[in-house]
């Protein structure tokens, strides 16, 4: 196990991001602004003042902002660094080497479920506009999230997902997404030796930059343009 990643903790990457309540977009604010929608989160908001050294006074606004992601990730992203973080154990030292997956393995399994946790919330929030009834039958109608990127994303966005997911990030990321996607059903059929260690490190390599494009996805798809 060789990755390494440039922050120490594994959900720093949605630090100071927020959902802007005006158009909804993910985003980090400027001095109070949205950079998409440019509306100021601070304007008209009460200020507390806070004494600082010297004798100076800083005045804070008091407000409470909307978090960018669920718990559900948060956590995913902690049992990931656990997992990563965690001494070898040899566990599968019994296995001859062509049938030995890799001993964190359960690496890729967790980022699928973050991955899948990410589309849950974008699908959601596509359909955020519908009328209840309907946001209920599609979600029930296109059940898995690989059936929803695969029919209902066009549906909705008159695109196709890998298409929109290379176009703001690039071919690699949206070629990595597949393979573990493959290598996940592999594992669920029978055959945990195609989670590798190399598959594993690239996880790894890949986690911040997947989610980064995730959000560029999802502002440009469900971030509300008509303000």
């Amino acid at each position: 196990m060789a990755a390494k990643r440039e922050n120490s903790n594994f959900y720093s990457l949605w630090h100071d991001f927020i959902h802007c309540s005006n158009c909804y977009g993910i985003v980090k604010l400027h001095k109070g602004i949205c950079p998409i929608c440019m509306h100021n989160h601070i304007k008209n908001v009460r200020h507390i003042e806070i004494p600082r050294e010297g004798g100076t006074v800083e005045k804070i606004p008091q407000m409470t902002l909307m978090g960018a992601i669920p718990y559900t990730v948060y956590s995913l992203l902690i049992l990931i660094q656990n997992e990563w973080e965690r001494p070898q154990l040899n566990t599968f030292s019994f296995l001859e080497d062509s049938h030995k997956p890799s001993e964190k393995l359960v690496i890729v399994i967790l980022f699928w479920s973050l991955f899948e946790s990410l589309m849950e919330e974008f699908f959601a929030d596509s359909m955020k506009e519908l009328p209840e009834k309907i946001k209920t039958d599609l979600l029930k109608r296109y059940f898995s999230i690989s059936i929803r990127m695969e029919r209902l994303y066009p549906i909705l966005h008159d695109s196709r997902f890998k298409k929109d997911f290379t176009k703001v990030g690039n071919e690699n990321i949206t070629k990595f997404i597949e393979k573990v996607h493959k290598a996940r059903n592999e594992f669920i059929h029978g055959q945990p030796e195609k989670i590798t260690d190399e598959l594993v490190n690239e996880t790894i390599k890949m986690l911040d930059p997947v989610q980064k494009v995730w959000i560029s996805l999802y502002n440009l798809k469900c971030a509300r343009y008509d303000f």
